[in-house]
């Protein structure tokens, strides 16, 4: 399957980093979209739902924290996260934050990217300033709120990632 959107050379990459074991409803909900969704977690605990089915994306999985992580991948076409906290149980780390955010949307290629999240672990008003009409501006990306939105019954949001000329 090629669920490339306009790139049929392509294959789109899903990055979930502080996943835990929230791995079915993501790979049903992604499916159709991404080719591969790469689950991250420091968890020992991290692994593969094995009641996923084969039409849904591939499942790749990194025990490592998130910085190495998004180091090692070379792209990313979305970002998917979400329940993350600061709290026990929670990895306290701000993927949506300033020290986080920007290396995922250096990955992130010139079109077609997006973001998926419900605001976990949000620092300096960034998921507050990514739902704004004007959307939020890091680097050469802006990140805007798309009109139609096909994961609600998630709990999450998505974004259009789109490079400034």
């Amino acid at each position: 399957m090629n669920a490339s959107i306009g790139r049929p050379d392509v294959e789109r990459i899903a990055f979930y980093p502080c996943c835990a074991s929230d791995i079915r409803a993501p790979a049903e909900a992604l499916a159709g979209l991404v080719d591969e969704i790469i689950f991250c977690d420091i968890s020992p605990n991290l692994r593969d739902d094995p009641t996923c089915g084969g039409h849904l994306p591939r499942r790749r999985f990194l025990r490592m924290n998130v910085i190495d992580a998004i180091d090692s991948i070379e792209r990313i076409d979305v970002l998917f996260y979400r329940r993350d906290g600061t709290g026990e149980g929670g990895s306290g780390v701000f993927v949506l934050g300033r020290n986080v955010l920007p290396r995922i949307l250096q990955k992130m290629p010139f079109q077609d990217a997006l973001i998926i999240t419900d605001g976990s672990n949000s620092r300096g008003g960034t998921f507050r300033k990514m739902r704004r009409s004007s959307g939020l501006v890091i680097g050469e990306r802006q990140i805007l709120l798309r009109r139609e939105q096909r994961f609600e019954g998630l709990g999450v949001l998505e974004f259009d990632v789109k490079v400034l000329e």
